[in-house]
């Protein structure tokens, strides 16, 4: 019998019969995987409760017929997200994003440690600062687009390539355009807005331990809300 074993973060699970459910897990090096886990519906399962999302764990699975979680074993709950409902609602949206940019059996190094650092960060911070909450909300998925390569152009005019007077984003460009090169239906960009887009798809998550540093960002909420939105929405018409 072929046994595996690797930490994992249990992104959902469904019902699998009566008894069953089968879980979907992203591993630290085996990527995103499907685990049938046999009887861990009842009552007395032991399964049940360390795979409640968000969790990391350590699992045990075989391959015969079919992938089989045979044990799982907590190393982290984060019980402060848990008991937090609009940072569980986040990380649980973090969570389907992960699927939904990941296919089975790829291992995703970068993803998978992004992931874990921001779920520490979530569960170490969140209590005495709830902002974090809302940027994490937008520096997941700008780090997420730019492990998997869809990253905005933000540097540079994407028509011309000047770093001069950089003043609007271009939806059809995919990045940022002079104002030479501006189109109808490309949005105004600040340079504010700008660097603050700059700053959430280049800078790693240390680079924002300040919370003046979060206070900023979010000054720029709703443009940001609208970014993400359709820059994701974008991206996914484009490869799904």
């Amino acid at each position: 019998m072929n046994q595996y074993q690797d930490l994992a973060f249990v992104l959902f699970y469904e019902e699998a019969g009566e008894a069953d459910r089968r879980y979907f897990l992203f591993t630290q090096n085996y990527g995103k995987i499907s685990l049938l886990a046999k009887g861990s519906r009842k009552v007395l399962s032991k399964l049940a409760g360390c795979l409640e999302p968000p969790a990391l764990v350590k699992v045990v699975w075989s391959i015969v017929h079919q992938p089989r979680l045979i044990s799982a074993v907590e190393e982290e709950l984060f019980p402060v997200i848990k008991k937090n409902p609009a940072a569980l609602s986040l990380f649980l949206s973090l969570l389907k994003q992960v699927d939904e940019w990941t296919i089975l059996n790829q291992a995703e190094p970068q993803l998978w440690l992004l992931l874990y650092n921001v779920l520490w960060w979530g569960e170490k911070n969140v209590a005495h600062n709830p902002e974090i909450i809302e940027f994490l909300r937008y520096y997941f998925p700008a780090q997420l687009l730019k492990i998997t390569g869809f990253a905005p152009l933000l540097d540079v005019c994407a028509v011309c390539g000047s770093s001069q007077s950089l003043s609007h984003f271009s939806w059809s460009k995919r990045g940022v355009v002079c104002s030479l090169h501006y189109q109808k239906g490309d949005i105004v960009l600040s340079k504010k807005q700008r660097k603050i887009l700059q700053a959430l798809f280049q800078l790693p998550l240390s680079a924002f331990r300040k919370p003046a540093t979060v206070k900023e960002i979010l000054k720029e909420k709703i443009f940001l809300q609208l970014f993400f939105t359709k820059f994701t929405s974008l991206i996914k018409s484009d490869i799904m």
